[in-house]
Formats: structure tokens, sequence, C-alpha cells
């Protein structure tokens, strides 16, 4: 009420419109492999923000399709810790449009995904301040170790397959190898054929743990390194035969006055 000599009373009234802003997120899992010694793998994961088209600001900068518009590492809350994976979020004041999420660095011994998973960021109605939006459907995007096969073949010195030989694989600060110490261990066929497969990134040494009856034990070690995914490493070992001899002693007589036949090899 303005009083009874005011006939109009003109009171200033200011609305503002809320601009809806949208959240992105996604969930990711790292392979774990008890025998790849990599450390924080998790610090080494980083996501980028990629607009999929141009986008341009009222004050006429843009952001060019492709152009990275934010990155973001990895976070583990209580709740994905008990699931054994991890999540990332990004939170760029973005206008309606279209993105993409993409790897753009990993731990060395993973294979990097260069996978583009498309977002859409639409107006979600009047009643919506915040977009959340789950990358991949919500599904768990994944980061899987680079593996290799190591192929072996054990031989004799004259190069004939050899069976029964037991070859571990180790950690390449090893230094006894026994059977205890072995990550893995392989015997040789009968076609002297061994092998490790599906061994994780990293470097690894081969060496014998027992050699096969009347052979002697190999010292030879093999240095190796995994660094690509389905890598195939072929290595060939050695054994040389165990060697002795017979002395021969005769009472009443030399080894000339000896008429006896010898006996034969092996008896």
């Amino acid at each position: 009420y303005g009083g009874q000599d005011v006939e109009l009373v003109n009171e200033d009234l200011s609305v503002e419109n809320v601009r809806q802003k949208v959240e992105i997120s996604f969930k990711k899992s790292i392979e774990i492999d008890d025998i790849y010694r990599g450390e924080d793998i998790d610090e080494h994961i980083t996501f980028g923000l990629f607009a999929t088209e141009e986008i341009v600001a009222a004050d006429g900068s843009s952001v060019p399709a492709d152009g990275l518009i934010e990155t973001t590492g990895l976070s583990q809350k209580l709740i994905e810790l008990l699931a054994g994976g991890y999540s990332g979020e990004f939170k760029t004041d973005l206008p309606l449009g279209a993105y993409y999420i993409q790897e753009i660095d990993t731990d060395e011994g993973y294979i990097l995904d260069d996978t583009k998973y498309d977002v859409s960021f639409e107006y979600a109605g009047q009643d919506t301040e915040l977009v959340e939006i789950e990358a991949n459907n919500g599904e768990a995007i994944e980061n899987n170790l680079i593996r290799g096969d190591i192929i072996g073949h054990k031989v004799t010195e004259d190069g004939t397959d050899l069976e029964g030989a037991v070859i571990g694989l180790f950690y390449d600060d090893e230094t006894d190898f026994t059977a205890a110490n072995a990550i893995m261990t392989s015997t040789s066929d009968e076609n002297g054929a061994f092998g490790f497969y599906d061994v994780p990134y990293g470097n690894w040494v081969i060496a014998e743990i027992s050699a096969p009856s009347g052979y002697m034990l190999s010292g030879e070690t093999h240095e190796l390194f995994i660094g690509e995914d389905m890598q195939v490493i072929e290595i060939s070992a050695k054994n040389a035969p165990k060697i002795g001899y017979v002395e021969l002693t005769f009472d009443g007589g030399s080894m000339d006055e000896y008429t006896g036949s010898m006996p034969k090899t092996g008896d």
C-alpha cells in the first residue's frame, strides 16, 4: 500500500533463469595380476573430455571439433573400493551439445583404450538443474595388461630334442633359481618344447631348475622383456650330458695280459 495519495505503485521485479548444467562421469576397472609389479597404477591414468563439434561462445571464443576441454584422473570412493573399481568425473560448465571422453594416458604396463565414448548433453526439462550423465552407459571402461608369450625349445648339444627339463620364470632381480622362487614352471615335452603364456608386461628371467636324467644342469639364463601386447619371444636352451670315466685295476697282471672282452657302453 503506497498511501491514500498514491494512485499507482511501481515495483521493480528481477527474474533470473538458471542455465541447466551437466556433470559427466565414468566408471573404470583395471585388470589386476598379482605377479605384475606396477605401483600406483591408478595415478597414471588420465581421461580427456573433448568437443565432438565446434563450440562457439557468446563472446566469439571457440573450442574446435575434437578440442580438449578438460582432463581428469581417477578417484576411489568407499563403495568403489569394495567393488574393486574406480571412477572419474568432469565438471566444466558446458553448453548443450555433443562431447566424448577418451583415455589419453595409462600405466606403462597396460593397453591404452583409445575408444571415443560419446556423451550427448540435451535439455532435460525446466525442473532439472543438474544433468548427470555416465559415459559408456554406466558400464566400466576397462584397462587390460600388456601380455606376451615365451616359447622355448630344449635340446642337447647336438640339437636333439630333450624331454624332462624343468624351466622357471623369475623376476629380473632373482639370483636363486629354484622351484620355490619361480613364478611359473614348465617342463619340456617329448619335442623339447616348453612355454610361459600370458606373461604380464615387464622384465623377466628364464632359467633351468632341474635337468633331465643324465644331463648337466644348465647355468644359462635368458633375460627377456615383454613390452608389446601379444608379443611372442622364442628361445632355445641346451643341456650337456654328464660325462664320467671307468678306471680298471687288474690284480696280478697288466692291461696287456687281460684277454677278456670289455663291457659294452652303458653296462
